[in-house]
């Protein structure tokens, strides 16, 4: 009777170190290949490389082959990073986008033919005017309306602003030709059939005469203080 109650617990004893070896070979099949977070570079290439070295599995080491690549890029181009270091410069004024040399080429007045930030189907120009005022840029573009030739209009784009749109002639006339701009910023149009409009562009709207004024609309206001400007001492 003992004999084989020790048999059968020595049956259960090797089955139980089977089991401990399949869970062993279980483990190395399934092994981790994420480095420990917070080492640095280095560190995570000699951890991961060690356990390249001690595993046999081959979708482990492929794992870990390419991890590695990729530690090995990183690093080089931090590296190159540090031995080429940006120049600093002087003034944070040094590189701020320069506005001003590009405004003062910006062409004013009356220009030709020309495209606006708007579809075609709004309107179809004829010519167009641009100007700076108050700081802020003013596009007038004249022509008529796509779907209707006889009717006449004007697109006001005030950059910066969400001020202006398109204001369309009272008497459809045909399209709006600009052929003068008046002190105090009067707009003079012609339409297809030689009949003189007015518009102010300060006001937005049509006026009766070149001589006409009306309460300029309010602008956005812009900072008045600039920290990269230059001012002179007294």
């Amino acid at each position: 009777m003992k004999k084989r109650f020790y048999f059968q617990f020595l049956l259960i004893l090797l089955a139980l170190g089977g089991l401990l070896v399949l869970s062993r070979q279980h483990a190395a099949g399934q092994l981790s290949v994420q480095p420990t977070p917070g080492m640095s570079a280095a560190d995570q290439i000699n951890q991961l490389s060690a356990l390249l070295s001690d595993t046999d599995d081959a979708a482990s080491q492929q794992q870990l082959e390419a991890k590695l690549k990729s530690l090995h890029v990183a690093q080089e181009m931090q590296a190159r990073a540090q031995a080429q270091p940006v120049e600093k410069p002087a003034s944070a004024c040094a590189v701020r986008p320069q506005t001003k040399a590009a405004d003062e080429a910006r062409p004013t007045g009356i220009l030709g033919q020309g495209t606006g930030p708007f579809p075609s189907e709004t309107l179809m120009v004829e010519n167009q005017w641009q100007d700076q005022i108050n700081g802020y840029w003013f596009h007038i573009y004249a022509g008529y309306q796509n779907l209707d030739p006889q009717q006449g209009g004007l697109l006001l784009w005030i950059e910066e602003t969400h001020l202006g749109g398109f204001f369309a002639d009272e008497v459809a006339d045909g399209a709006f030709t600009i052929t003068a701009v008046h002190p105090g910023y009067v707009m003079e149009l012609t339409t297809a059939h030689g009949n003189l409009r007015y518009f102010d562009i300060l006001a937005q709207q049509f006026v009766d005469s070149s001589t006409a004024k009306l309460p300029a609309l309010d602008l956005p206001a812009k900072p008045a203080f600039d920290p990269c400007a230059t001012f002179d001492t007294p």
